[in-house]
């Protein structure tokens, strides 16, 4: 199962899990996925093949105020203490 969450005070970023790879999309995506839960599935897939884009992917995604680490190719976010 996948665990959603998101703190829209703190603007914390949201968590997609699914088993043991994280996905972490600042509010800046987060806002845009959670329109549509279906879309997130497609997310997670594009998101899998950011290794052919990984430095688009990061400037993208790191726009906002994520670090993220590259293992494999997937994203593993550390929040950043405000």
């Amino acid at each position: 199962m996948s665990k959603f969450k998101i703190d829209r005070k703190q603007k914390k970023c949201l968590i997609f899990q699914t088993q043991s790879r994280i996905f972490c999309y600042n509010c800046f995506l987060c806002y845009y996925i959670l329109l549509e839960r279906s879309i997130i599935f497609w997310t997670a897939i594009i998101f899998s093949f950011a290794n052919f884009f990984n430095g688009f992917f990061i400037k993208l995604v790191n726009r906002e105020n994520c670090n993220f680490k590259l293992k494999d190719f997937f994203l593993v976010c550390e929040k950043r203490k405000a």
